[in-house]
């Protein structure tokens, strides 16, 4: 009886299609994801913190964990810790929730245009370079996307085409979990407000639905945040992190310019042509405007283009600092402008020969993929051993240490996470002294890696400390790249 209900999808080649393109893309990335030898900083904190979620570990007067690190993947992980998980099924996590994210893309792109743009952007996301490069590494930016694309997915279901109301509270937990797992979710709220006056007006303010999604994220993130409050005595500073830190200082428009020019040289030259062909939908978005309010299309239109805004913008406004992964969440909005993009080129060649039209376009979507899977490969086995030395050294500490014995160190989370002992690090000179004297550690060490201070560097050599062990970046053992000194 079950064959029966579902037998028909069988035969329905769209399903096939994105069927296929969820298991190519589930087995991509399960060949990467356990090939990171070591984890980097961020990393380090958010398996540190669920640790200490789950266990309780006692290294918490040795390295505060920031509150501007979004507690929701922490709190997941912590979950699995205690229930007898490792980093290997974490990683395994990672994988799930960006396969997850590319199912999502092709419903978006099926709701918001149609199957074919859903199909296609799916695809694009599921060889996309960044994205696979992060689903092999312990952040974030992954879980967050796919809460986040969720969150719009069910808003249009439940709010712009108004068929099950049960997604309007899917839609506000979808969008309250996205903001507990990475803070710029913030960002595609003014996008919201000024889709809602352009299509509504003040009207939504009087429509029961919009205030469904409201509570439904209210009651998700409001245990946090009144923890937060009460914890903190500037809570929207302490939790966005604008004005401190990478968002210290702003670049203004030569942010901006890097943004927009790191996000051209991403797209390779075959996706690049589709993109750009796709920026049809800003001539019809501008001749059709007054239509938005009645014109689905055009609605769509209206809502990938405000989707793409504000990352660019504030990131290149406001950071100090130009990273892929802070732009991450706009690029299934671009996959879908290079579906659109295809469609339209297809349409255009289609008029004088059939068969060229879809060779052309399968050739540009395949060469694209090849290009982005390329890329990825080249960069993630680039950067698979960065910071190896840190962990090596880590558990050599470890090795020929006792557990209350103290280490200093400019790799402060990292080192805890491999060697389970006491980590500290000093900004100035006086500090360092003291803190030694208080301390007594039993090692320091002096890397390349997250660089210190002239003085740090000077300290083992003017003080007479003993060389334990040393790593080198060449054969010859010329070229230290972490030096352990024992007091």
């Amino acid at each position: 009886m079950e064959f029966k209900k579902y037998g028909h999808l069988l035969k329905n080649r769209y399903f096939l299609i994105l069927v296929s393109i969820l298991i190519f893309a589930f087995f991509i990335r399960l060949y990467y994801f356990n090939i990171n030898s070591t984890i980097w900083w961020d990393e380090s904190e958010y398996l540190l913190k669920a640790k200490d979620i789950a266990f309780g570990t006692g290294f918490q007067d040795a390295y505060k964990f920031s509150p501007r690190k979004p507690i929701l993947m922490p709190l997941l992980w912590g979950l699995f810790y205690k229930l007898g998980a490792n980093e290997f099924i974490l990683r395994l996590i990672q994988v799930i929730f960006s396969t997850i994210a590319i199912g999502l893309v092709y419903l978006l792109g099926k709701e918001m245009y149609n199957k074919k743009v859903g199909l296609i952007a799916s695809f694009i996301m599921s060889v996309f370079w960044l994205h696979i490069f992060l689903t092999a590494r312990l952040l974030t930016d992954v879980p967050s996307l796919t809460f986040f694309l969720a969150f719009i997915y069910f808003f249009w279901k439940g709010y712009i085409k108004n068929e099950n109301k049960k997604y309007l509270w899917f839609c506000g937990i979808a969008g309250g979990l996205t903001l507990l797992a990475r803070v710029d979710a913030l960002l595609i709220l003014p996008s919201f407000l000024l889709f809602f006056l352009v299509t509504e007006k003040l009207n939504f303010l009087k429509n029961k639905e919009f205030y469904k999604i409201l509570v439904g994220g209210i009651l998700t993130v409001l245990p946090y945040f009144v923890w937060f409050i009460l914890n903190y005595s500037t809570p929207i500073k302490t939790f966005t992190g604008v004005g401190e830190g990478r968002f210290a200082n702003s670049m203004l428009f030569p942010g901006i310019w890097a943004y927009f020019k790191l996000f051209i040289s991403y797209l390779n030259i075959f996706y690049l042509i589709l993109f750009l062909i796709g920026l049809y939908i800003l001539i019809d978005l501008i001749l059709g405007f007054d239509l938005i309010k009645k014109e689905a299309i055009l609605k769509s239109n209206f809502f990938i283009v405000l989707w793409i805004i504000p990352y660019i913008f504030f990131f290149g406004f406001i950071g100090a600092q130009i990273e892929e992964r802070f732009i991450l969440k706009i690029f299934p909005a671009v996959f879908l402008i290079i579906a659109n993009g295809s469609l339209k080129l297809n349409e255009m060649i289609k008029k004088y020969n059939v068969n060229l039209a879809h060779i052309l376009i399968i050739f540009l979507l395949i060469g694209g993929g090849i290009s982005q899977l390329d890329y990825a490969n080249k960069t993630i086995e680039a950067k698979k051993d960065s910071y190896l030395p840190v962990k090596e050294a880590a558990i050599w500490m470890k090795q020929n240490s006792a557990p209350n014995d103290v280490i200093i160190t400019n790799s402060v989370p990292q080192n805890i996470y491999y060697s389970d002992r006491y980590t500290y690090y000093f900004n100035t000179p006086e500090e360092f002294k003291a803190k030694v004297k208080e301390l007594k550690p039993k090692y320091m060490v002096a890397s390349a890696f997250e660089r210190s201070h002239d003085w740090y560097y000077k300290y083992p050599i003017e003080n007479n400390l003993t060389i334990a062990q040393a790593y080198f970046a060449d054969q010859q053992r010329t070229q230290p790249l972490l030096i352990i000194y024992q007091f």
